[in-house]
């Protein structure tokens, strides 16, 4: 802080005074967005822009290489899940706070 004085003094010709602010800002608080996730899950989930123009096409070339990649059959991490979900006969992810919102998991390609 003092170099910083010094400096101040020297180019801008004034004491360092004026520069601190008098009083510090309120606080930022960050809170968990778990909720606001959910809700957005929940009533967005619908509102994409697959289907249109070059994300459509985007979409297309993706599905096209995962099938080549995987021979036209279900990606592992897929196969994965669904058998966890078989074995222990629920969701693979944690939920802490009740079933995923509608549409959160997406469905294999058919």
């Amino acid at each position: 802080m003092a170099r910083g004085g010094e400096l101040v003094r020297r180019h801008d010709g004034r004491g360092p005074e004026p520069v601190p602010a008098p009083e510090l800002p309120n606080v930022v608080a960050f809170e968990p967005a778990k909720a606001y996730l959910r809700e957005v899950l929940d009533t967005r989930m619908d509102l994409t822009t697959l289907g249109a123009g070059c994300v459509r096409e985007a979409h297309e070339r993706f599905e096209q290489m995962r099938a080549q990649i995987h021979g036209g059959k279900e990606p592992p991490s897929e196969r994965v899940m669904a058998e966890h979900d078989a074995m222990f006969g629920r969701e693979h992810r944690v939920q802490s706070e009740g079933e995923q919102p509608r549409g959160a998991s997406p469905q294999p390609p058919t």
